[in-house]
């Protein structure tokens, strides 16, 4: 079966952006230019595609020295799994209960994060180095589990956003496990999202094993694949604003707007909604620091033509002005 124009133009975008980041790795060899012109070389949408990926980084990039400079996105404290309670009369445990659910409507991450090892609420990142000198990044909003051993190490993505920089030990296996899915490592940096439901992992550098459910797929650097309950596992090139977040920036392409409103919960903007089909309808498109949510929400009148009402104690709302008469 033939592919659709629309998809073969989007497969383009999506190897240049790939070389983008590759060329700009400072580990890119001779061999990997010699690669990038041929490539380049063999069709006129091939230059197209890689001068606008150019263009987005030339838009991002001082951005991203001036946030490195500040450091203002640095890591907050480790915060460590509290301690389990010891005995406990059936009195207390029946409050304890009732407290929990109220937590959990409230915050439905709050069960992830109250029994991870380590964790991040909406609007915190965080960075960890393991025992084993690994480095982990968790972006806002996210919960992952530690299981090592002596013969193997894992790490079990509970929810949100995560990047690997995995120290190379052949007698002890790195494991980043989320839902059925797992991704195999061995010394390499990369990151595993676990983001309305499924799960993507984008390879910086090294290489990497997805399965889930006994299909699996090998990733090199530059690569990703989604891995969506009930799908087969999808492999392509990782968008050359894939790890944006570790920069502590919010990149929005032509995203969905339902998609951008989930984004902003998790960097701490509260509970966003989306009330009618003009909004749902709505894509959106800028760079913003993700400690200012509320600077995208902004964006989004003069952008859009939308409209946002805070209502306290709920969140934001997010409307067509004119058919929109306020809560009530």
């Amino acid at each position: 079966m033939e592919r659709s124009d629309e998809a073969e133009q989007e497969e383009i975008a999506q190897a240049a952006e790939a070389w983008h980041v590759r060329l700009n790795d400072p580990g890119a060899s001779a061999a990997d230019h010699s690669s990038f012109l041929r490539w380049r070389a063999a069709d006129a949408r091939h230059a197209a595609a890689f001068k606008r990926a150019a263009e987005l980084w030339a838009d991002i990039g001082p951005a991203v020295e001036a946030l490195g400079r500040d450091g203002w996105h640095r890591a907050l404290p480790i915060r460590r799994r509290p301690a389990p309670v010891l005995g406990a009369v059936c009195g207390l445990a029946a409050a304890l209960l009732l407290t929990f659910g109220f937590l959990a409507w409230r915050d439905p991450g709050w069960g992830d994060r109250m029994f991870a090892d380590f964790s991040t609420t909406p609007g915190q990142r965080e960075a960890v180095t393991l025992s084993d000198g690994s480095r982990l990044e968790l972006d806002a909003d996210s919960a992952v589990g530690l299981a090592f051993t002596s013969r193997g190490r894992e790490l079990r993505l509970l929810r949100g956003r995560l990047w690997v920089d995995a120290v190379r030990d052949e007698g002890r296996p790195f494991r980043v496990t989320s839902g059925e899915a797992s991704v195999e490592v061995l010394g390499t940096a990369f990151s595993v999202a676990r983001l309305d439901g499924g799960l993507t992992a984008v390879v910086q550098r090294g290489l990497v094993a997805v399965s889930r459910a006994g299909d699996k797929v090998m990733l090199q650097a530059g690569e990703a694949a989604d891995a969506a309950a009930g799908r087969p596992l999808l492999v392509r090139s990782a968008p050359a604003v894939a790890l944006a977040w570790r920069q502590g920036l919010l990149v929005f392409d032509g995203t969905p707007l339902g998609e951008v409103a989930r984004t902003l919960e998790r960097a701490g903007a509260g509970p966003v909604a989306l009330i009618d089909a003009a909004a749902r309808r709505a894509v959106f498109t800028g760079v913003f620091q993700a400690d200012r949510p509320e600077a995208v929400l902004a964006a989004l009148s003069p952008a859009l033509g939308l409209q946002t009402t805070r209502v306290p104690g709920f969140g934001t709302l997010i409307h067509r002005g004119e058919n929109f008469a306020g809560p009530r």
